[in-house]
Protein backbone atom coordinates (compact mmCIF):
# COMPACT_ATOMS: atom_id res chain seq x y z
CA UNK A 1 0.00 0.00 0.00
CA UNK A 2 1.40 2.99 -0.86
CA UNK A 3 0.43 6.23 1.85
CA UNK A 4 1.27 9.59 1.04
CA UNK A 5 1.62 12.64 3.44
CA UNK A 6 1.33 15.87 1.84
CA UNK A 7 0.69 18.54 4.58
CA UNK A 8 -1.99 17.37 7.29
CA UNK A 9 -3.72 15.51 4.43
CA UNK A 10 -2.63 11.39 3.96
CA UNK A 11 -3.48 9.78 0.74
CA UNK A 12 -3.88 6.24 0.11
CA UNK A 13 -2.72 5.84 -3.81
CA UNK A 14 -3.94 2.58 -4.17
CA UNK A 15 -7.50 3.12 -2.51
CA UNK A 16 -7.77 5.86 -4.13
CA UNK A 17 -8.64 8.01 -0.68
CA UNK A 18 -7.73 11.18 0.37
CA UNK A 19 -8.12 12.24 4.32
CA UNK A 20 -7.72 15.66 6.59
CA UNK A 21 -5.47 15.44 9.57
CA UNK A 22 -8.62 14.68 11.64
CA UNK A 23 -9.26 11.85 9.65
CA UNK A 24 -12.39 12.68 8.02
CA UNK A 25 -12.42 11.61 4.57
CA UNK A 26 -12.57 14.30 1.02
CA UNK A 27 -14.17 13.54 -1.75
CA UNK A 28 -12.48 13.71 -4.88
CA UNK A 29 -13.24 12.83 -8.36
CA UNK A 30 -11.26 10.36 -10.17
CA UNK A 31 -9.31 12.51 -12.38
CA UNK A 32 -8.77 15.14 -10.03
CA UNK A 33 -7.47 12.67 -7.89
CA UNK A 34 -5.10 11.06 -10.60
CA UNK A 35 -3.87 14.65 -11.11
CA UNK A 36 -3.05 14.58 -7.11
CA UNK A 37 -1.49 11.35 -7.90
CA UNK A 38 1.08 12.47 -11.08
CA UNK A 39 2.00 15.92 -8.93
CA UNK A 40 2.43 13.41 -5.43
CA UNK A 41 4.88 11.27 -7.71
CA UNK A 42 6.77 14.01 -8.70
CA UNK A 43 7.14 16.19 -5.96
CA UNK A 44 9.54 18.30 -6.21
CA UNK A 45 9.68 18.76 -9.74
CA UNK A 46 7.64 20.72 -11.94
CA UNK A 47 5.21 18.98 -13.93
CA UNK A 48 4.38 20.76 -17.11
CA UNK A 49 0.73 21.11 -18.36
CA UNK A 50 0.94 18.90 -21.51
CA UNK A 51 2.52 16.43 -18.95
CA UNK A 52 -0.16 16.29 -17.24
CA UNK A 53 -2.45 16.15 -19.53
CA UNK A 54 -0.35 13.27 -21.14
CA UNK A 55 -0.56 11.12 -18.31
CA UNK A 56 -4.36 11.91 -17.02
CA UNK A 57 -6.34 11.58 -20.41
CA UNK A 58 -3.81 9.27 -22.01
CA UNK A 59 -7.22 7.83 -23.63
CA UNK A 60 -9.11 10.94 -24.73
CA UNK A 61 -8.15 13.95 -26.30
CA UNK A 62 -8.98 17.31 -23.77
CA UNK A 63 -8.50 20.95 -23.60
CA UNK A 64 -6.41 22.75 -20.87
CA UNK A 65 -10.05 23.45 -19.03
CA UNK A 66 -9.98 19.93 -18.58
CA UNK A 67 -6.85 20.13 -16.81
CA UNK A 68 -7.83 23.51 -14.99
CA UNK A 69 -10.91 22.00 -13.60
CA UNK A 70 -9.54 19.03 -12.28
CA UNK A 71 -6.72 21.46 -10.44
CA UNK A 72 -9.15 23.68 -9.16
CA UNK A 73 -11.21 20.49 -7.76
CA UNK A 74 -8.05 19.36 -6.17
CA UNK A 75 -6.53 22.39 -4.85
CA UNK A 76 -10.23 22.98 -3.06
CA UNK A 77 -9.62 19.74 -1.65
CA UNK A 78 -6.90 20.30 0.11
CA UNK A 79 -8.70 23.42 1.82
CA UNK A 80 -6.92 26.94 2.83
CA UNK A 81 -3.37 25.40 1.48
CA UNK A 82 -4.55 24.25 -1.76
CA UNK A 83 -2.44 26.79 -3.24
CA UNK A 84 0.35 26.52 -1.38
CA UNK A 85 1.13 23.08 -1.50
CA UNK A 86 0.40 22.94 -4.86
CA UNK A 87 2.47 25.51 -6.66
CA UNK A 88 1.79 27.26 -10.22
CA UNK A 89 4.99 27.82 -11.78
CA UNK A 90 3.84 30.39 -14.53
CA UNK A 91 4.91 29.08 -18.36
CA UNK A 92 6.44 25.85 -17.01
CA UNK A 93 3.57 23.68 -14.82
CA UNK A 94 2.95 22.74 -11.07
CA UNK A 95 4.75 21.45 -8.54
CA UNK A 96 4.23 20.39 -5.07
CA UNK A 97 6.97 21.44 -2.65
CA UNK A 98 7.47 21.12 0.87
CA UNK A 99 5.06 22.68 3.66
CA UNK A 100 5.41 26.03 3.75
CA UNK A 101 6.98 28.17 6.72
CA UNK A 102 5.21 28.59 9.43
CA UNK A 103 4.01 32.17 9.97
CA UNK A 104 6.97 34.03 11.95
CA UNK A 105 4.35 34.76 15.13
CA UNK A 106 3.63 30.20 15.00
CA UNK A 107 7.81 29.95 14.38
CA UNK A 108 8.47 32.41 17.60
CA UNK A 109 5.52 30.31 20.07
CA UNK A 110 6.90 26.91 18.65
CA UNK A 111 10.49 27.61 19.81
CA UNK A 112 9.72 28.93 22.97
CA UNK A 113 7.41 26.17 23.73
CA UNK A 114 10.14 23.30 23.07
CA UNK A 115 12.95 25.37 24.53
CA UNK A 116 10.44 25.51 28.14
CA UNK A 117 9.80 21.75 27.63
CA UNK A 118 11.49 20.01 31.22
CA UNK A 119 14.12 17.99 30.44
CA UNK A 120 14.67 19.82 27.28
CA UNK A 121 17.75 20.40 24.84
CA UNK A 122 18.61 23.81 23.03
CA UNK A 123 17.39 22.77 19.86
CA UNK A 124 19.52 23.35 16.48
CA UNK A 125 18.16 26.01 14.25
CA UNK A 126 16.53 25.04 10.96
CA UNK A 127 15.42 27.30 8.31
CA UNK A 128 14.15 24.73 6.49
CA UNK A 129 11.48 21.30 6.84
CA UNK A 130 12.58 18.50 5.22
CA UNK A 131 10.51 16.91 2.19
CA UNK A 132 10.19 13.39 3.88
CA UNK A 133 8.41 15.02 6.91
CA UNK A 134 5.60 17.03 4.73
CA UNK A 135 5.33 15.49 1.28
CA UNK A 136 6.63 11.74 2.18
CA UNK A 137 5.53 8.56 0.98
CA UNK A 138 5.08 5.73 3.09
CA UNK A 139 5.02 1.77 1.65
CA UNK A 140 4.04 -1.64 3.07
Amino acid sequence: MALHILGDYRIDEHARRLWRGDGSEVDLPGRAFDVLLVLLRHRGRVVGRNELLDAVWYDSDVTDAALSQALSLVRRALGSDGHRLIRTVPGRGYCIDSLPEPEPESRAAAAAAAENAPGSAPAARSDTVPDAAVAGTVSD
